[in-house]
């Protein structure tokens, strides 16, 4: 069965045949870009993080080159063979969340205003496991990039607690590459 879309652009609307999983990915993102322009024009409001699961916002990272191109980087790990809708909704959580410690630093909300203004650029990459997406973040609080994991609520797919994906950034691309530079994309 396929589904239609329409795309309306200025005065022109064009339809175009997309198949199930691939529109249930793109409205995914769809609506994650509406809800990070609305989380990013507002003080945060979520509690929901995982004690330990969050960069140390003290942490200061070891270059503030923001004069170059920033970037977010969402790790997602393959091993737990999620749906396409469940892993687009999986990636939402973890840009969403990671912006939940955005206020704690100065130098990532600089980060976050010049990321914004830049185009928001946002790269899925491959995990193979759960201990490589425990490595990676490891890397990325040491670096001072801001960073979080998000665990499964258990309610579909997969089981309660599961480390599901990785959120780095944004933070210049040179910090970030040395978390996820060896990953491969999605």
């Amino acid at each position: 069965m396929r589904a239609v879309s329409v795309v309306v652009a200025m005065d022109a609307i064009e339809v175009a045949w997309m198949e199930p999983g691939t529109w249930a990915v793109a409205v995914t993102f769809f609506v994650l870009g509406l809800t990070l322009a609305r989380l990013l024009s507002r003080p945060p409001t979520s509690s929901s993080k995982q004690p330990g699961n969050e960069s140390a916002p003290a942490a200061c990272p070891a270059s503030d080159d923001s004069r170059g191109d920033l970037k977010m980087v969402l790790g997602v790990r393959m091993d737990l063979k999620m749906g396409k809708g469940k892993l687009a909704a999986q990636c939402c959580h973890g840009a969403l969340h990671v912006f939940d410690l955005i206020p704690n630093n100065p130098t990532w909300s600089r980060w976050a205003d010049q990321w914004k203004e830049e185009g928001s650029a946002k790269i899925v990459v491959k995990v193979t496991s759960e201990p490589e997406l425990v490595a990676l973040h490891r890397k990325a609080r040491q670096l001072g990039v801001p960073s979080i994991v998000i665990a499964d609520a258990g309610r579909t797919q997969i089981a309660a607690g599961s480390k599901t994906v990785l959120a780095v950034g944004p933070a210049p691309t040179s910090l970030v590459d040395q978390v996820t530079g060896n990953q491969k994309l999605l």
